[in-house]
């Protein structure tokens, strides 16, 4: 067992799990032979779940009459907004005031979790590397591994942020000395544990060293984790020390003009979400 996987045997259950149901359905979305009919028979198993698709849908801009029913409502979402909707209703993980052992307080991992979907969707949209909605899922994700060791660990991650900020160090290789494994395995290892498809698991264990997989997907979020974070600035322990991998411009065929533009894009988006979230809660 590694380092990662003792870490989620010891405080996993600290975490809500995303259902059974976003499982399974996360697991259609990947797969493309999958039909409409088949995410039906699925939100239909949880009630709560199926009714929060049909609110979505009645509220939404593009309704012009009521939505009585799943097939209507999801040729109206489509698949992009309804794998949107399934994280953001169950990564509830994600969203807590504090992280302490990250400095993250009134609530910033949530609203970086946010940014580095809405990045890797749009990065996703823009180059065809990776369905929309896969890569905004896998961004949500990206960082549950600090949430895991943000809470359990604080103490021993004081120490990595002093040595992050002190010396520029790569975080990542800072988490390892201290813990003998870093947020990004222990985000791999706890989804694992959650049955979730295993393109996500790779895309979060590789979104800071892409260039160690084959993962299309864990190019789109490492280049998106660094766009969210270079918009949370000062805020991040990350920060300046985050290393954007060189290759990058070969991989998404992206100029550096382009990706500064979407900054803007990114932040709205989020905030929208987040202001969504806000109001259904």
């Amino acid at each position: 067992m590694s380092r990662a996987e003792e870490i989620v045997a010891e405080f996993g259950d600290s975490i809500v799990a995303p259902s059974a149901v976003v499982a399974k359905l996360l697991h259609l979305l990947a797969d493309p032979n999958h039909g409409r009919n088949d995410l039906e028979r699925v939100l239909r198993t949880d009630a709560a779940f199926a009714g929060e698709i049909l609110v979505r849908a009645n509220s939404s801009w593009r309704s012009r009459r009521s939505v009585p029913d799943l097939a209507t409502a999801l040729s109206l979402l489509g698949e992009t907004e309804l794998s949107r909707i399934a994280m953001r209703a169950s990564a509830r993980c994600m969203q807590v005031p504090d992280v302490p052992g990250y400095g993250m307080v009134n609530g910033g991992l949530w609203l970086q979790s946010l940014r580095s979907a809405v990045a890797a969707e749009i990065l996703a949209a823009h180059t065809g590397l990776a369905p929309p909605g896969v890569a905004y899922t896998a961004g949500l994700l990206l960082d549950v591994g600090k949430r895991l060791l943000g809470q359990d660990l604080a103490e021993e991650l004081e120490d990595a942020i002093e040595a992050s900020e002190s010396d520029e160090q790569c975080f990542t290789q800072v988490e390892r000395s201290l813990l003998g494994c870093d947020h990004a395995e222990v985000g791999a290892a706890l989804i694992k544990s959650w049955s979730l498809p295993d393109e996500l698991a790779t895309a979060v264990r590789w979104h800071h060293n892409p260039s160690e997989t084959e993962s299309a997907l864990a190019w789109l979020c490492h280049v998106g984790d660094f766009l969210a974070i270079s918009l949370s600035g000062a805020g991040s322990v990350e920060g300046s020390a985050y290393q954007l991998n060189e290759q990058w411009r070969q991989i998404l065929n992206v100029d550096e003009e382009e990706l500064l533009g979407i900054l803007p894009v990114i932040d709205e988006r989020a905030n929208e979400a987040l202001g969504d979230l806000e109001e259904a809660a």
